[in-house]
């Protein structure tokens, strides 16, 4: 077992907001964000025999909230930023990372794209809690695209899309009632090209 504090010179928000984690092998990608969400910043950690190194990643411009949710898989790291709308990508090539063209909302609004991810092979799953969506991007020619959008199951939604999980051909959503702490957890399959609701598990809260 190995313990590593998050540390974030520079910035004296956090702690108002746990930070988000993924983990890839010996990465451990860290986001946090401050209350407002409007100043953040996402880092990995990568571990060289038995200490974990600290890497700051190359912030987009101008800098905002990023950080708000990660993910990672191997070379690529995602974060997010709903403040903007926004999905930054991550590469690291030749020992370096460097950041890659961000993704937009879809819908092109600018407010919650970003705030739950999840990267399963060439396919990422987006929370875009202020639409109460979620959207599947593919990897396709080195850029990524939307290929679904994921709705809730039910009519009286909350919020949908605050946390997410992509596995293969299988995507969860949570969504969350209004004024209360009620949720479920959407069960979406793809199957023959077509992204479908399979089920539906409640109850939570």
């Amino acid at each position: 077992s190995a313990r590593f504090d998050v540390t974030y010179p520079q910035f004296d928000c956090f702690g108002r907001r746990p930070p988000t984690v993924a983990l890839a092998g010996d990465r451990v990608a860290v986001g946090t964000v401050s209350e407002s969400g409007e100043t953040g910043f996402a880092r990995v950690y990568e571990k060289e025999g038995a200490e974990w190194i600290l890497t700051t990643l190359p912030a987009p411009t101008p800098q905002g909230g990023d950080g708000f949710a990660v993910a990672i898989q191997g070379d690529t790291l995602f974060s997010g930023e709903p403040k903007k709308g926004m999905v930054h990508p991550y590469r690291k090539v030749a020992g370096t990372w460097t950041l890659e063209p961000s993704i937009p909302s879809p819908s092109g609004l600018s407010d919650g794209f970003g705030a739950a991810l999840s990267v399963s092979g060439t396919r990422l799953l987006v929370g875009a809690t202020s639409e109460k969506k979620a959207y599947v991007l593919e990897l396709s020619g080195g850029a990524w695209s939307a290929s679904a959008e994921l709705g809730p199951s039910e009519d009286d939604v909350g919020s949908f899309g605050t946390s997410v999980l992509l596995s293969g051909s299988t995507a969860l959503v949570v969504g969350r009632r209004p004024g209360t702490q009620a949720a479920w957890v959407d069960v979406f399959t793809l199957t023959s090209g077509t992204w479908t609701l399979s089920g539906t598990l409640r109850p939570f809260g």
